[in-house]
């Protein structure tokens, strides 16, 4: 049996948890090892298989809504309130426009993983010019320049430096995570930062689950809280974290079960057994005061608060 590295701290022979199948309609498995030196959970994809432009291109992907965002942003440009306050939901794109917000417009920013482009889009309308988005996915790639213009790449290796470099949960789906953080800080210029987020190996630990919502092969690694400043801080760089915790977890689990809805054996792909409710606008009435429920009761203590699934904000910046 070949020999298994950690795909973070590179130490020999990770711990074997389970081999699982995220996707009922698809074939692909996948070993998830647990590292006993840096404490992070991975799993290993086969490198013959392209799954990202798989994903992309398939009709009921999960990268779907990266795509009706798209579509939503570029009907809104004219209105930069509305657009920011979709874009602001994921806590780290919050902490990049917080960021930049006194900032020069013509400093250099680069959006990895941009997916379909519609943050740097939005960058671009507030008038960074010279903020560009790099992503693998070449159906992506080509989606976002047809719809907001060339200002997007597949590769970044001729794009030069960089003030800011920033990504949202990407770090977790690279094979090499540490390799490639390294990688991009040198993209830094010498008063550049970097900001992202990552996934939080506590929040699967915490309700004892093997996997968070997002199934590999998107997702292939969640990590320790101390991984970054353990491996990454040193004489040139000085990394800061924040570990968030969310209501948005839980209680998206306990719907998924009052819903009846498959839990797959592994807490990773949600698949619904129940129609579209017909009275849409009393469903969505009713769940929202059911998570306003849950939000308060989280935060007067009288249930548990959990970790965010991608609740690890992270900063490195040039010391």
């Amino acid at each position: 049996m070949m020999s298994v590295k950690c795909s973070v701290c590179l130490m020999d022979n990770p711990r074997f948890i389970d081999t699982f199948k995220p996707y009922i309609d698809k074939e692909w498995m996948f070993d998830m090892y647990e590292c006993t030196e840096c404490l992070c959970r991975f799993v290993q994809r086969d490198s013959q298989i392209n799954y990202h432009e798989e994903i992309h291109t398939q009709e009921d992907s999960p990268y779907r809504f990266h795509y009706q965002t798209a579509q939503e942003v570029k009907d809104n440009l004219d209105n930069l309130s509305y657009i920011k306050k979709i874009i602001s939901r994921r806590k780290i794109i919050k902490k990049v426009l917080d960021h930049i917000s006194n900032q020069a417009k013509s400093i250099r920013i680069l959006e990895l993983g941009c997916s379909t482009g519609y943050v740097t889009a939005y960058l671009r309308e507030l008038g960074f010019d010279n903020a560009v988005g790099m992503d693998i996915s070449e159906s992506a790639i080509s989606f976002a320049n047809d719809m907001f213009g060339k200002y997007y790449y597949t590769d970044s290796a001729d794009l030069g430096e960089f003030d800011l470099i920033f990504h949202s949960g990407l770090i977790g789906c690279v094979e090499t995570p540490l390799a490639f953080l390294k990688e991009y800080l040198s993209y830094l210029t010498d008063s550049g930062r970097m900001l992202f987020n990552a996934p939080n190996v506590e929040s699967v630990l915490e309700l004892k689950e093997l996997w968070t919502d997002t199934p590999p092969p998107d997702l292939i690694t969640l990590f320790h809280k101390n991984v970054f400043e353990k491996y990454i801080s040193s004489q040139d760089f000085l990394v800061q974290m924040e570990e968030t915790s969310t209501p948005y977890f839980i209680y998206n689990k306990m719907k998924a079960k009052l819903q009846l809805k498959v839990y797959n054996q592994y807490p990773t792909h949600f698949i619904a057994q129940v129609r579209e409710p017909k009275f849409k606008a009393i469903y969505k009435f009713i769940d929202m005061a059911c998570y306003r429920c849950v939000y308060w009761l989280i935060r007067y203590k009288l249930v548990q608060s959990y970790s965010d699934e991608y609740g690890l904000l992270v900063e490195i910046r040039s010391k």
